[in-house]
């Protein structure tokens, strides 16, 4: 959020944060509170919850400039600044293929959520394209902490711990990496792990996280820009689609440190 407030305040206005803590109903009265401060124009990253976009709609239809960032809703004409996630958990799965993992799973988002749904499209194309197995067991609902220690801990019940993992955010990364080190089992000798995000959790982990950094300062740059461009223009269409590139960062948890 400090990029978004940055380029808020550098063109004269003040920001206030409303965090939805992924409710839906936190999400909708947030707008609703705004709407009646009369605010100039909304940034929005959905919650995991949100599949009915009608109070977006209003929004909309009160002429309220709104870009949606991060996760947009899908199938919704609106101005959006994202991340291409297909292409980011290809390179994350390539990255595992490369150093020879045979049995890799992904501990996946929400399949509502088009983050979700890209990042394990992604995953699972590079998987084919290989032509390594799919199965029941190569793809998890586990996108939490919580989530992260009942899979880990489940997999090794069942003494079914894959050789490498790539979770869809670093929350989930590095919970899967210290649950692993609780069990004595070494991270990257036994399994690698890859998250997503890049934020500063990653180097947080032992060993520091391989991950992708989706860039997440210039994602709030640009969505801002975009909104005030919306809001100096008061035009609202064309919707634009701003998409900021990604990287791999190589640590510790998939390539061992000298």
């Amino acid at each position: 959020s400090s990029s978004i407030t940055e380029t808020a305040r550098n063109a004269g206005f003040n920001v206030i944060i409303c965090p939805s803590d992924e409710s839906v109903e936190r999400e909708k009265e947030n707008i609703r509170s705004l709407v009646s401060l009369r605010v100039e124009g909304i940034l929005i990253s959905i919650t995991k919850e949100t599949n009915d976009y009608a109070h977006f709609q209003k929004l909309m239809n009160r002429n309220v400039p709104v870009v949606f960032f991060d996760r947009p809703p899908e199938g919704f004409a609106c101005d959006r600044c994202i991340i291409d996630d297909y292409a980011a958990a290809y390179t994350a799965t390539e990255h595992l293929v490369s150093l020879g993992r045979k049995k890799i799973v992904h501990f996946a988002g929400p399949n509502n959520v088009r983050i979700g749904k890209d990042r394990r499209r992604g995953f699972v194309d590079c998987l084919k394209r290989h032509k390594m197995p799919i199965t029941d067991e190569t793809i998890f609902d586990c996108d939490s902490h919580d989530k992260a220690v009942e899979v880990i801990k489940k997999l090794r019940d069942e003494d079914n711990i894959p050789d490498a993992i790539f979770a869809v955010n670093d929350i989930t990364a590095v919970t899967t990496i210290n649950e692993l080190n609780k069990y004595g089992i070494r991270v990257p000798e036994k399994v690698a792990v890859v998250g997503f995000t890049n934020g500063m959790i990653s180097e947080l982990s032992s060993p520091m996280l391989t991950t992708i950094d989706q860039n997440g300062q210039l994602i709030g740059e640009k969505a801002t820009k975009l909104l005030l461009e919306r809001i100096e223009t008061h035009v609202l269409t064309p919707y634009q689609t701003a998409v900021v590139p990604t990287k791999l960062v190589v640590r510790g948890s998939t390539v061992a440190e000298k």
